[in-house]
């Protein structure tokens, strides 16, 4: 920068405009001295070039025409032509921090993406994880299009693995049953046999309740874990009058009962009126537990009876029983009070796992057994 403090200097400065303007007016340069039109090819390295003076690389681009590139409404911009295929098409507006996803050679069609479900992950393909339910209960399975939906039963595994069965450190899931009515899942996280407060506790194995039944069968009532049963008859009552409660056993599950002649029994029968009679049979089909006289079908009467089955699990010693009842009958001596007294055997080693009550006549109109295991410890 020139300081101008005289006239003299004003005079220079002057000087020096006026021969800016005569090289500019005809050498046609800038100020930097640069030539900015040039009819013949640059000599000076301060000439501009001109297009035939440039290398090839140079002039195809100079030559290549760009298309004007303008955002349409919403914001998104499309390809310049020649570059991919397909088209961007908006239907919404656009809203910041979202994506525009393409899928190679499609048509993409740039919506509200809180529910825009082109891309979504399907079984053919990776892609977006479908809109959330708002339903903590359901989870995304792995159907062929993909779907938040709730775990059903059917959808878990249940082999034979331990590892998430529940135990005293966390919850999980119960244990495999053991096939034994007398063992329960106890607070350990294992299956045992109730102590039942020590020796001769009673365990309920089994019940059966009687609508005019033919027989009362017991079959699931047998564990090795007992050597003795006990038997509660309650209200039970006949549908024809006069007829007696048999007893017979299966060695077969209940497939079948043995009406052969491998059953000894005797009892007494005693009534309110100071009479009693004995009743006993050898071979016999059956084990007789009430008599003569039988049982009555009165609206009053029944039979209770509590009997002990022993030795049943064992392959060398015989079944045996033991009993005493008590029962009303209208039809005797107009009406009687009775009890019965007796025992009774079934000749066989092998092993005994059901048995039956039945009537020698006619169908159970109603009552119950219960069947209880006798605690050996």
């Amino acid at each position: 920068m020139r300081i101008v403090k005289s006239f003299e200097d004003v005079q220079v400065v002057l000087r020096e405009i006026l021969d800016w303007k005569s090289l500019l007016s005809t050498k046609d340069w800038d100020f930097k001295k640069l030539r900015i039109k040039n009819a013949s090819p640059a000599v000076d390295p301060n000439d501009y070039v001109i297009l035939d003076q440039l290398p090839e690389q140079v002039k195809k681009i100079t030559q290549t025409t760009i298309p004007p590139i303008a955002p349409i409404s919403g914001g998104i911009v499309p390809p310049p032509s020649g570059g991919g295929s397909g088209t961007v098409t908006n239907t919404g507006s656009l809203v910041a921090g979202r994506l525009l996803i393409g899928n190679g050679g499609s048509d993409i069609t740039q919506g509200s993406l809180t529910d825009e479900t082109n891309n979504n992950v399907s079984s053919t393909s990776h892609g977006l994880v479908p809109k959330g339910p708002s339903d903590a209960t359901k989870f995304l399975n792995g159907a062929a299009t993909p779907a938040f939906a709730q775990v059903k039963d059917s959808d878990l595994s249940t082999s034979d693995i331990t590892t998430n069965n529940v135990s005293t450190s966390k919850h999980g899931f119960t244990p495999k049953l053991p096939n034994d009515a007398t063992k329960y899942l106890d607070g350990t996280g294992a299956y045992s046999v109730p102590g039942g407060g020590g020796s001769g506790a009673l365990v309920f194995l089994e019940h059966h309740t009687a609508s005019s039944s033919s027989s009362l069968d017991f079959t699931t009532f047998y564990s090795s874990s007992y050597d003795k049963y006990l038997f509660i008859v309650v209200g039970l009552l006949a549908a024809t009058d006069g007829v007696d409660l048999y007893f017979r056993v299966s060695t077969d599950g209940g497939s079948t009962y043995d009406s052969g002649t491998n059953y000894n029994y005797v009892g007494i029968r005693y009534q309110d009126n100071g009479t009693s009679a004995i009743f006993n049979g050898r071979a016999a089909s059956e084990i007789r537990l009430v008599g003569a006289n039988g049982i009555g079908n009165a609206s009053t009467d029944s039979i209770n009876l509590s009997m002990y089955f022993y030795n049943l699990g064992s392959s060398a010693l015989y079944k045996q029983i033991t009993y005493d009842s008590s029962m009303y009958i209208a039809s005797v001596n107009s009406g009687s009070f009775l009890t019965t007294q007796g025992q009774g055997g079934y000749k066989s080693a092998t092993a005994v796992n059901a048995c039956r009550f039945l009537l020698s006549s006619g169908n159970i109109a109603s009552g119950d057994i219960y069947c209880y295991g006798v605690s050996k410890s």
